[in-house]
């Protein structure tokens, strides 16, 4: 291989490098970002949940807001040990989610009546 074929093949080389790192390693940093985000996202919902059903075994007899204060505080403590930011607006949002899912599937354990005739 002649001087000149190696440059224009090193140049080109370069020029990749420079396309795969302009367009390439922001797109797959984007992406990890967001999966990372979404992994959160989906740990806060499950744990949303398990605050529901706690709040509902500890207080079931009790206010919706003795729940309520409980399943955030729960929610809130599980954030900050996880080093996840959260308001208070979408500790809401996910407790109603879960409540809404809980009443959704909830099973009615009444005995069934028995038909007469």
């Amino acid at each position: 291989m002649n001087d000149l074929t190696f440059e224009i093949v090193r140049l080109l080389i370069r020029i990749l490098a420079a396309v795969v790192t302009i367009y390439l390693v922001p797109t797959i940093k984007q992406w990890i970002t967001v999966h990372a985000e979404n992994e959160k996202l989906y740990a806060l919902m499950r744990w949303a949940k398990e605050a529901v059903y706690a709040a509902e075994q500890i207080h079931g007899a009790g206010t919706g807001q003795e729940r309520k204060k409980y399943a955030a505080h729960f929610l809130w403590e599980i954030a900050q040990k996880n080093n996840i930011n959260i308001t208070e607006d979408q500790i809401n949002l996910l407790l109603e989610a879960a409540v809404g899912e809980m009443n959704a599937f909830a099973i009615d354990f009444e005995e069934p009546k028995e038909e007469q005739g």
